[in-house]
């Protein structure tokens, strides 16, 4: 009588051995798709920021001078990102278009960025009164346009890039290249092009209620290297339309942060791991880490003689 013959099977230790080598295999793929992305959206980034950074330097040329961060302290303040519309082809564009080249690809993309609703959704720049200072004091941001009203349905754009304004704070003292009715030319950049920065990242709240690109508001479009003004924070729930006040911390210097903390509007940061891309005023762009934190309120002066510790920033 013939026998069938013996079929071979796997023993189940040589099966669990295999899942747990398809399962590391699995892991280190997907660590290394993902610092692919990171990488990727990093470059970007970078891209975006020499194009901005090339859009200055002609308005610089046809100008003689850094665009302000807003040209006049009106409440219909044209901002930076405003005045360089024409040189990034987007010239005449309304304050709630979406610009692409202005939102960093890893802060979301560009269309979803647009806040849309009553001005009674962003109460902290509407309301009256302003954000408590370090000193206790209180004194108004920035003025809001007069033709808003609490029942105002207003919509605006974000964009992930500010412009840093001081070594310090947002309202000053402006030793920057770029502040409010500035006029800075090259020359008065004694500090070197290459050893100033103009631009950093910070992206929009995840309530899209700061990064307005073409926002009357300071904290929207500029931000101080070493800030310690704390803006005016809510939480807002849109389906009841009611607010709760945010108390924040001083978050003085760069350094990481989350969508998930409001709070962290309040200073520089990215998505990107470890750090964030910065425009020199040279139009060069840089990644640098958050170890580096103290520097960058050195490298933000235009005229400080300022000693730079280039091994730490890069």
């Amino acid at each position: 009588m013939s026998r069938s013959p013996r079929r071979p099977a796997l023993a189940l230790i040589e099966v669990l051995a295999v899942m747990a080598m398809l399962g590391t295999l699995m892991g280190l793929f997907l660590g290394a798709l993902q610092k692919v992305r990171s990488s990727s959206s990093r470059l970007a980034c970078q891209n975006n920021m020499r194009q901005l950074g090339h859009a200055i330097l002609q308005f610089n040329d046809q100008k003689r001078y850094y665009p302000p961060s807003q040209d006049s302290t009106a409440s219909t303040a044209n901002t930076w990102l405003k005045l360089i519309l024409p040189y990034v082809s987007y010239e005449g564009a309304d304050p709630w278009d979406p610009i692409p080249l202005y939102v960093c690809p890893a802060d979301r993309d560009a269309r979803s960025l647009v806040f849309q609703g009553p001005s009674s959704f962003a109460p902290a720049k509407f309301a009256a009164g302003a954000a408590c200072t370090t000193d206790g004091s209180r004194r108004p941001q920035q003025l809001a346009p007069s033709y808003l009203t609490s029942s105002s349905n207003i919509k605006y754009a974000c964009a992930s890039y500010v412009a840093v304004v001081s070594s310090k704070n947002v309202n000053g003292p402006y030793d920057g290249v770029m502040y409010p009715t500035s006029r800075t030319r090259m020359t008065d950049i004694s500090d070197g092009l290459s050893n100033t920065v103009i631009v950093g990242e910070r992206p929009p709240s995840a309530d899209l209620v700061w990064g307005w690109w073409a926002s009357p508001f300071r904290g929207d479009i500029t931000m101080g290297a070493a800030n310690t003004y704390q803006f005016p924070m809510v939480t807002i729930s849109r389906a009841s339309s009611t607010t709760t006040s945010l108390t924040c911390p001083a978050i003085p210097y760069f350094g990481p942060g989350t969508l998930d903390y409001a709070c962290d509007v309040q200073h520089f940061w990215s998505l990107h791991p470890t750090g964030a891309n910065w425009l020199f005023a040279d139009g060069s762009v840089q990644f640098i880490q958050y170890r580096a934190a103290l520097q960058i309120p050195k490298l933000s002066t235009r005229a400080d003689s300022d000693v730079i510790d280039w091994l730490e920033v890069f």
